[in-house]
Formats: structure tokens, C-alpha cells, sequence
């Protein structure tokens, strides 16, 4: 199970809502949580895999508000497009990383943060899929 889904799940239990699941092969099952499961949870824990955002996980999700598109730090707009959790390429961990990218809340760094690959050479912008 992935853990944007894992996620959903638990809140799903926490509310004792009906959850539609993808299994990933274009089938859908429903998964609803049993009237007494709601009494047994105690804590939900969220994890975030790192350099993710909810716009990131939950793109396409019915009624959730997330962004289509962002700004790069030269005003140009850079759709949002899936791509794999498992990635060539690393973006910086860096407190500077975390400084350019934010950009005093603009949020519109991260063509200027540092991008490490593990192919050489490192393609051009690797964190902007076209």
C-alpha cells in the first residue's frame, strides 16, 4: 500500500468513512471501516516521504485543493506532472536548499537549488519532468 494511501486509509478509519482504493491496475475497490474500528484509534501518524508535498502526493485526488501548476524563480510556470517516487536524481538537503526554494514564502526556488544525479551528466533541470 503506498502512503499517500495508507494515509487516507487511517484518516478514513478516524471518520469512519467509506475509502475508494486504486489498486493500480484500473480497478477500484471500496474499502469502509467496521462501525467499531472509529472507538479503537487512538493516533494517526503522518509521514511524508522527503522532498514531497500534498500537491506532490494527492495530485488528482477528487475535491482536494492542490495546485496545477508552480513558478520557477524566473516567473515562468511549471506544470505539475507525475513522475516516480524512485528518481535519478536527488534535490539538495540543505538549510540554504531549503532558503532558495522557499524564497521568503514565494516558494518559487527550486530551479535554484542544488540537484545531485546518479546519471552523468546530470540532465538540465531534472526536477521539471517535460
Amino acid at each position: 500500500m503506498s502512503r499517500s494511501v495508507a494515509l487516507l486509509f487511517c484518516a478514513s478509519l478516524a471518520c469512519g468513512a467509506a475509502l475508494l482504493v486504486s489498486r493500480g491496475n484500473g480497478e477500484e475497490a471500496s474499502i469502509r471501516p467496521t462501525p467499531d474500528a472509529s472507538g479503537k484509534i487512538q493516533h494517526v501518524v503522518v509521514i511524508f516521504q522527503e522532498n514531497r508535498t500534498p500537491d506532490n502526493l494527492f495530485h488528482g485526488l477528487p475535491n482536494a485543493d492542490i495546485a496545477n501548476s508552480g513558478v520557477d524563480s524566473a516567473g515562468q510556470v511549471i506544470p505539475l506532472t507525475p513522475i516516480s517516487l524512485v528518481t535519478e536524481f536527488d534535490l539538495g538537503h540543505t538549510h540554504g536548499d531549503f532558503e532558495r526554494m522557499y524564497d521568503g514564502g514565494k516558494m518559487d526556488g527550486a530551479d535554484r537549488i542544488a540537484v545531485l544525479c546518479s546519471e552523468k551528466p546530470c540532465p538540465d533541470r531534472p526536477q521539471f519532468p517535460t
